[in-house]
C-alpha cells in the first residue's frame, strides 16, 4: 500500500470544535480528490454545534486528554 503524508488547510473542517462524543464525523478521501467530508453520526438538535473528535474517542480518557495536549495544545473537559 501506498502512504501519503501531508497537510492542508480545510477552511469548514478548522471551524469544528472537538468533543469526546461528537455529533459529526470527518471522513477523508486522500486517495480521491484529497477532500474532507463531514456527516452527522447521531441526530443534532437545533442550535446544538457540531463537534467532531480530534483524536480517536476509543481510547482511554487519559490518553485522550495527553494526546489532546500534546497535538492540539489545550486541556479536555470531556467526560
Amino acid at each position: 500500500p501506498t502512504r501519503v503524508d501531508g497537510t492542508g488547510v480545510f477552511r469548514l473542517h478548522s471551524k469544528f470544535n472537538h468533543s469526546c462524543t461528537p455529533n459529526c464525523e470527518a471522513q477523508s478521501h486522500p486517495f480521491e480528490d484529497a477532500s474532507i467530508d463531514v456527516i452527522c453520526i447521531r441526530d443534532v438538535h437545533p442550535g446544538e454545534a457540531l463537534t467532531i473528535s480530534y483524536c480517536d474517542p476509543k481510547l482511554s480518557r487519559m490518553h485522550r486528554r495527553r494526546v489532546l495536549k500534546e497535538n492540539h495544545g489545550f486541556d479536555c473537559a470531556c467526560t
